[in-house]
């Protein structure tokens, strides 16, 4: 249904209760082709022979109002849109038949409103416009109206126009939910009784849950021992693996002699290659000399002093080669002297740091560890 509403004023209301039924226009709809009434103040009264469709006016008025009957069977055989329109005197309300029935409301100086019927149902705010009841229309053949009716019948047709009838269903749905609920208390109570006997069966929860705290702190507690004896395994074998360097690096002292020997044999080393500087010189000196020897035809007389600066050059050759050697010898032990110099300084910064983590009682033999006597150590 389409959510369009009309907003009545208060003299709007107060008409809307006298709305009365000026025309009616049937279109297509079941005898009639198109026919036109006005309907007048007072007693209407519609003649004509039988199967004239005098009921199919009426028929038509109870379309409109309530939207029954349904299906396509009071549309006219030739075809055709089937329309019916109620004419009263605050505007006009047409029906026509589409796919799903389809009202139109068009009030006096407004704008026409299109509404959508789903099944056999009627727009809200056509049946607030119409305000007719079932009481309001008889058919042709029903009984004169209330005087066949008992009592009780009687008074609920009255009951339906004051709009008691629904205080009497409320009244019911009240009642209902009263015992509903009543029974729903009672329930609840017996409910609420077992699940206090149930109760008693767990009155040991309390001290339980004190002692799974306990049991709780006392789990944090072995975390914490097992990470700090994690931690301290992990240093005793960094001081194993540190003392295992030092043992290695140890060895290097043990050829102090040697070292300082090469150092001797260095600043020797040293000494001679002045001594052979000072040899190439007078090398230098002595070929000049030879050459001029030659020049001279002395060679002979200084063969003797040649053979002897040969015999010099050699030596001084074999000076440079062990000169090399003790050079290579220096490297390595200014090598050897920064290594050892670093694993000193490793194992003073392990020492250090396990004389602070180490505890004052040994965590795997429980005595007591005498910190003066690690410090000497």
């Amino acid at each position: 249904m389409k959510l369009n509403k009309i907003n009545l004023t208060d003299n709007n209301k107060r008409k809307n209760e006298q709305n009365m039924i000026k025309s009616l226009t049937i279109q297509n709809f079941q005898s009639h082709a198109k026919s036109t009434f006005e309907f007048h103040s007072g007693v209407n009264v519609i003649i004509g022979p039988s199967d004239s469709g005098k009921t199919a006016i009426i028929r038509a008025v109870r379309k409109v109002v309530w939207n029954r009957p349904s299906g396509s069977d009071i549309c006219s055989t030739w075809g055709g849109e089937t329309t019916i329109s109620l004419g009263t005197e605050q505007g006009i309300i047409t029906w026509s038949k589409d796919k799903m029935d389809k009202y139109i409301l068009s009030l006096i100086g407004q704008e026409p409103i299109v509404f959508t019927a789903f099944g056999t149902s009627v727009p809200e705010e056509i049946s607030r416009f119409l305000n007719i009841e079932e009481v309001n229309l008889q058919m042709q053949l029903d009984s004169p109206y209330l005087l066949t009716k008992s009592s009780g019948e009687v008074a609920s047709y009255f009951n339906k126009v004051a709009k008691l009838d629904k205080i009497d269903i409320s009244t019911q749905n009240i009642n209902s939910w009263i015992r509903t609920l009543t029974q729903d208390i009672k329930q609840n109570e017996e409910q609420e009784k077992l699940l206090t006997e149930e109760l008693t069966q767990y009155e040991y929860l309390e001290k339980a849950e004190m002692e799974l705290e306990v049991l709780e702190g006392d789990n944090k507690r072995l975390i914490q021992f097992n990470n700090a004896r994690g931690r301290l395994i992990k240093l005793l074998q960094a001081i194993k693996e540190l003392e295992e360097e030092i043992a290695e690096v140890s060895d290097i002292f043990k050829h102090e002699p040697l070292v300082l020997e090469l150092i001797a044999c260095i600043d020797k080393s040293i000494e001679l290659g002045r001594q052979e500087t000072k040899l190439e010189n007078l090398l230098k000196i002595i070929k000049e000399i030879d050459k001029e020897l030659k020049q001279n035809h002395m060679l002979t007389v200084l063969e003797e002093g040649v053979n002897t600066i040969l015999a010099d050059i050699n030596s001084v050759k074999e000076l440079e080669y062990n000169q090399e050697r003790l050079q290579k010898a220096l490297n390595n032990i200014n090598i050897t002297t920064i290594a050892l110099e670093a694993a000193k300084a490793d194992f003073k910064a392990f020492s250090t740091e396990f004389k602070v983590s180490f505890p004052n009682i040994c965590p795997l033999c429980g005595q007591e560890v005498n910190n003066a006597t690690n410090k000497n150590k």
